[in-house]
This record gives C-alpha cells, sequence and structure tokens, in this order.
C-alpha cells in the first residue's frame, strides 16, 4: 500500500473512532443543501440512530422539494436541540464559509469533524477527512459507516445513492471513477432500489420549473466562438414562472450538452447585488480558475461562487473571464 493510502485509511479510522465514541452528533451540510449533501447527512444520520446514538442534521433553509423524503425525518433547525454535542461535524464541506449562519452553534461541540470532497477542505480543529480525488461526499460517507461498522439500512443504502448519482450527473460527469461504480456495487448488498430513489429525485418536477427553464432558455447566449454558453435566472423570471430559485437545477446541464460548448455558465439572481455563479465544464475544459477569478471555489469540471454585483453586471463579468479563459488555453495549445 502507498504512503499516501496509508494515511488517507488511518484518517478514516480515526474519524471512525471519533464518531463510534460519540452519543450525540449534530451534522452540518453545506448551505443551499444539495443532492450529495442531503444523501450523506441522511445515511450518516440514519445508521447513528440505529446505533442508539443522537443525531441531528441541523440546517438553515429547507432543501429542494425532491431531496425531502432523505431528510425530513432528521432536519432540525433548533440550535439547542442537543445542549452541547459531543461532535460537531460538517458533511460536504470543509470551513465555516460553507454555513456561516450555524457557525457558532458548530463550535459549541465538544469535538470537531468533516467529511468532504472538495479542493480545500478540513479547515477546522478537529478530525478531518478530506478526499478530493471522491466523485462524491457520499463515497466517503459509505466508506465511513463500512469502517464504523455501521448497520447501513436499505435507507441509508437509497441515500447514499441519491449523493453519488446527483453528484456525478447520473455518472456522466468526468469525477466518475471506478470507485465510483463500486461504492454503488456495495450499495445493492444492503437494499438499494435504484429504481425508487430515481423516481422521486426526478419524476416529480413541478409544472412551474418548466416554465422557469423555457423563460431562461429563451435568453440563452452562445459566446466564445461556440465554445461557452450562459445562461441567467432572474427574480422576474421566477414571478412570471411561479418557480422556486432551487428549481433552476438542471439548466447548466443543459447549457454543457450544446455541441461544441465546452464552458457552461448559470447566473442566479438572489437579490439586488447578489448573484450566485456555476459554472460547468466537459471533458476537455476546466472552470475551477474562472470561479476562483471572482472568489469561488469547487471541482475543476463543477465550480462556482457568490458575486456581489447586479445580474447584468455579472453576465458581462463572467463572459470577459471566460472569454479570456479559453482565449489563454488556446494560445497556449499552439505553443
Amino acid at each position: 500500500m502507498k504512503t499516501t493510502e496509508m494515511k488517507g485509511l488511518q484518517r478514516m479510522q480515526e474519524l471512525a473512532q471519533v464518531v463510534n465514541s460519540s452519543r450525540s452528533v449534530l451534522l452540518f451540510p453545506h448551505s443551499r443543501m444539495d443532492g450529495d449533501a442531503a444523501g450523506s447527512c441522511a445515511a450518516l444520520c440514519a445508521c447513528l440512530r440505529r446505533a442508539g446514538k443522537q443525531a441531528w442534521i441541523f440546517f438553515d433553509e429547507m432543501p429542494p422539494d425532491n431531496l425531502r423524503f432523505l431528510v425530513d425525518e432528521f432536519l432540525t433547525d433548533d440550535p439547542d436541540i442537543l445542549a452541547q454535542p459531543e461532535l460537531c461535524m460538517a458533511v460536504d464541506c470543509g470551513e465555516e464559509g460553507r454555513f456561516p449562519s450555524r457557525k457558532a452553534v458548530f463550535y459549541r461541540g465538544k469535538r470537531l469533524a468533516c467529511i468532504d470532497h472538495h479542493e480545500g477542505g478540513g479547515q477546522f480543529e478537529g478530525c478531518c477527512y478530506v478526499d478530493p480525488q471522491s466523485a462524491a461526499c457520499g463515497e466517503l460517507v459509505l466508506a465511513l459507516l463500512l469502517e464504523m461498522g455501521a448497520e447501513i439500512t436499505p435507507f441509508a443504502a437509497d441515500a447514499l445513492y441519491a449523493a453519488i448519482a446527483m453528484d456525478t450527473g447520473n455518472f456522466r460527469f468526468s469525477n466518475t471513477t471506478e470507485q465510483t461504480h463500486t461504492a454503488v456495487a456495495k450499495l445493492y448488498r444492503y437494499g438499494l432500489n435504484h429504481e425508487s430513489v430515481c423516481s422521486r429525485l426526478y419524476d416529480s418536477e413541478r409544472p412551474e420549473k418548466l416554465r422557469l427553464h423555457s423563460l431562461a432558455l429563451s435568453k440563452l447566449e452562445i459566446f466564445a466562438g461556440g465554445r461557452a454558453g450562459i445562461v441567467c435566472v432572474s427574480q422576474q423570471m421566477l414571478s412570471a414562472s411561479g418557480a422556486q430559485m432551487w428549481e433552476s437545477e438542471g439548466l447548466n446541464d443543459a447549457v454543457r450538452s450544446i455541441a461544441g460548448v465546452k464552458i457552461s455558465a448559470l447566473l442566479k439572481e438572489e437579490g439586488p447585488q447578489t448573484v450566485k455563479l456555476s459554472l460547468r465544464a466537459k471533458e476537455e475544459g476546466e472552470v475551477l480558475s474562472i470561479a476562483r477569478a471572482f472568489g469561488g471555489g469547487g471541482h475543476k469540471k463543477a465550480a462556482g461562487g457568490t458575486m456581489k454585483a447586479t445580474l447584468s453586471e455579472a453576465r458581462q463579468l463572467v463572459m470577459a473571464e471566460v472569454c479570456r479563459f479559453l482565449s489563454e488555453g488556446q494560445q497556449e495549445a499552439r505553443l
């Protein structure tokens, strides 16, 4: 076994020991909980309760409707539900900036931990396991549960499948590896019903979501010589369609699917001077550098951040940065 693999195993063993020895655990997903965060937290919380522990997911805003079946039983917004948790654990995030309104409660924990797969994670004085090579936090939570010797229920298997499937774009994204498929194969041993999970994740859309996508895609702009595309979601579009902002999910993938497009960008108007940026890249593309130009982060193929600008200003800034990035890449290819 390589030295790096041995160190990784030791860190996972340490984290498993910390979790197993804690009788009360408060889990902290990142704000704007996505499928990976929801599924990972739900599986871990369910298994902890199965082992007789007190366990809750402490949240600051409700997740999208299609993820509620995973987490409803475990969610709390009561900061005092556990007076002083023996363990506060960040899941699918590795630094307090991902849950700013809840960080004071996080630091009440007698011990701190995190499990994450994002670059730059592990920014806590505690037991942290971070592996940016993993496609989803769900992969890591499965490894943790196995190391703990936990009883993995069919529900936990379903939740972990949801986590992995959603963070890999249903196994289409370049982060999908042999390890990803091996992890999912293991879940069938514990009662995974992938058809039921997929039906609840993807086959329960509201008409309002389709109206929003229609409005947004009608304003789609292809630029940089056909190598990039950008779509914006304004508050006006939400009002006109009756949709909620979380229902903009999928727009980036629609732009990314266009032939010739290497980079797709989605801008979401959260307020008069607040825009959420989401970037995606195809196999030959990279977007982490672009996100970092705006103070964001993420992965090479999927990144984003928050911009303090109007929607119109953000659109111009992002298009200019994408063009600059693609132009520099083209010049490097010629050298």
